[in-house]
């Protein structure tokens, strides 16, 4: 079970990615790979 509550604007992608590593898949899938970085953006930067 993922220790993630809920997933917004401000959900870090480092912490997205280690509650739900699939998540990764779909990033790269659509050319996000490497996205997040060390310290990590929240996913708003993501959002169109």
């Amino acid at each position: 079970m993922s220790a993630l509550n809920s997933i917004n604007s401000e959900t870090s992608l480092p912490k997205l990615f280690r509650a739900l590593p699939e998540a990764r898949t779909v990033f790269n899938r659509y050319g996000l790979r490497g996205c997040g970085g060390a310290h990590g953006k929240g996913i708003r930067t993501f959002l169109v």
